[in-house]
């Protein structure tokens, strides 16, 4: 905890033999998998062995996925090939970090495969038992931006949503990685068949600029935040810091802008703290029995509601979790670093949603609230989505922070206030 939460200081001897020491991993790596098949293959063992040791920080074992990465994708041949073919079927728990190096090699290598026969390999990845290995294979499906991968997608999420209640959570993380890369023009909890009318509309080419104006509806019923349709596997993030007392005003229709009201005089200014807390008790209101979720309050420190896990939508605790959000205080501080560390640290979560109205205070400033979401993602593939209330008074607040932290996770940004 200390390496993530503490800045990096001036270099002991101590550090700097690690240093060189992280070095000296970092180019053995790079060394084998040059050396072909049988040096990738020992290169893959030894990651996930550091992995599994965890006696190296985020930041560090972040550094040596990213030096294997590179060198994997340089790889043309196809005995390292049929290398990666046998870690993408690995099965075994021990094996997954070289798996989502191999899988995130599928988009950017030079071994002989074909853009369709990766779109398959990534589809039949999805359609495993494996969650993570499943959300992985979605988010790469997305990142890629190829026309064969939407339609991977859009067959994937027809497939799901054919088979009912046993494929809701799955169809709702393939439903948003779609609204990701297509924007509005299709719905977050639209059916298969309204996604392949609204991309051949688009003649099968991805937005450069994909629109998240929210557009609630479609089928089945929805449970949204701020105009999102949310994941069954949800934290939430809320910011409880004193400027939050101050009054806003909901923003109109518009590009990134949310809509909570058909007429001018339904748009009033009210504390941020109250309209917030408005929208998460209706939002924690309408969760079914499919979802699970926590919540985490913060200020100059961090509040979870519940234990360090995803807790189940029962009468109970949706009860429970009520009376947290209502009763919860604003005190001084915005602590973002600590807020995410804490988020990170809750198995199971597939989407962060983190709210704010002020730079962070306490903890890392943005730039280290970034390096940390890096070091925490690389193997987890959490989306988040970040929503802000721009100061309509005193205060300062960074929104283009928040953008490039959605954007870089998945997900996307939206302004709440006018």
């Amino acid at each position: 905890e200390s390496a993530l939460s503490a800045p990096r200081a001036r270099r002991t001897p101590r550090a700097r033999k690690a240093e060189r020491e992280l070095g000296r991993i970092e180019e053995e790596l790079r060394r084998l998998v040059g050396e072909g098949a049988t040096g990738l293959s020992q290169a893959f063992r030894i990651y996930n062995g550091i992995e599994a040791a965890r006696r190296l920080d985020s930041f560090d074992r972040l550094r040596l996925h990213r030096a294997l990465l590179g060198a994997v994708k340089e790889r043309a041949d196809a005995a390292s090939l049929k290398v990666l073919t046998r870690t993408l079927r690995s099965f075994s728990r021990s094996s997954f970090p070289s798996k989502v190096v191999a899988m995130k090699s599928l988009l950017g290598g030079k071994f002989p495969l074909k853009r369709s026969e990766r779109v398959k390999i990534l589809s039949d990845l999805a359609r495993g038992k494996d969650m993570k290995t499943f959300i992985w294979s979605v988010r790469l499906l997305g990142d890629s931006k190829w026309p064969e991968a939407v339609d991977a997608l859009i067959g994937l999420l027809s497939e799901l949503q054919r088979s009912g209640r046993k494929g809701f959570v799955r169809a709702s993380i393939v439903g948003t990685e779609l609204y990701r890369v297509l924007g509005n023009r299709v719905r977050q909890n639209a059916s298969s068949s309204e996604v392949k009318r609204a991309w051949e509309k688009l003649g099968r080419k991805v937005p450069g600029k994909p629109d998240y104006a929210p557009r609630l509806g479609g089928s089945g019923r929805t449970v949204s935040f701020f105009g999102d349709v949310i994941s069954p596997l949800s934290v939430f993030a809320i910011d409880h810091s004193t400027s939050m007392r101050q009054k806003a005003t909901l923003g109109r229709t518009g590009r990134g802008t949310v809509v909570l009201g058909k007429n001018d005089k339904d748009r009033v200014r009210e504390p941020k703290v109250v309209i917030v807390k408005r929208e998460l008790v209706r939002m924690i209101g309408a969760l079914r029995e499919e979802y699970k979720f926590n919540i985490l309050c913060y200020n100059a420190k961090v509040f979870p509601w519940r234990t360090l896990r995803l807790h189940a939508a029962t009468t109970s605790n949706k009860n429970s979790a009520r009376k947290f959000v209502t009763e919860f205080e604003v005190n001084r501080g915005t602590n973002i670093y600590d807020t995410m560390k804490v988020a990170f640290a809750i198995p199971e979560a597939e989407t962060i949603y983190l709210l704010s109205d002020g730079c962070p205070s306490v903890g890392g400033r943005q730039p280290a609230i970034e390096k940390l979401t890096r070091a925490e993602n690389y193997l987890r593939g959490i989306r988040i989505v970040t929503y802000g209330f721009t100061p309509e008074g005193r205060g300062s607040f960074d929104e283009a922070f928040m953008k490039r932290l959605a954007k870089e996770n998945w997900g996307w940004y939206r302004r709440l206030n006018k």
